[in-house]
């Protein structure tokens, strides 16, 4: 079992939130985690702690979770930035991609396989499913091919 200290977990509702609670600390060896359900609490999380993993919903009452991936990136912070969401969508995909997630898992999968799929995003064997879906090879290719589709502007 993969050892993480600190989590924030990003989710606005109460019930998907407590669910996905559930579910790391079942997989994971987790000594804490931070719960947000806005982009404001996020990003005053951010700015008291360093994570190891950051899991993010796209939708959320005050704003974007791309943008929360875009701020994480430009802080420079270090720790597995994974979307979770109900959007199966290319759009959404390569959006978060280009925005600095690290993968990306449907809330609507059962519970054992949203997990098995963060444990291969977090070793690195999952990120090449999804980029092999989109036919690319890398985080840069997905934000020119962001790029490409008009999904986001320089």
């Amino acid at each position: 079992m993969k050892t993480l200290s600190n989590i924030l977990l990003i989710e606005d509702f109460p019930d998907i939130r407590d669910w996905l609670s559930g579910l790391l600390r079942e997989t994971f060896c987790v000594t804490k985690i931070t719960e947000a359900a806005t982009v404001a609490q996020a990003y005053s999380h951010l700015a008291l702690q360093k994570f190891e993993l950051i899991v993010v919903d796209l939708n959320l009452p005050d704003g974007a979770g791309v943008d929360i991936l875009r701020r994480i990136k430009s802080l420079g912070l270090t720790a597995h930035c994974v979307v979770a969401t109900t959007y199966d969508d290319d759009v959404h995909l390569l959006t978060a991609l280009a925005a600095g997630a690290d993968g990306y898992l449907l809330k609507d999968q059962p519970g054992e396989q949203l997990m098995q799929d963060l444990s291969g995003i977090l070793d690195g064997s999952h990120v090449g499913a999804i980029y092999s879906k989109l036919d690319i090879s890398s985080r840069a290719e997905a934000t020119i091919e962001a790029l490409r589709r008009g999904l986001i502007s320089t």
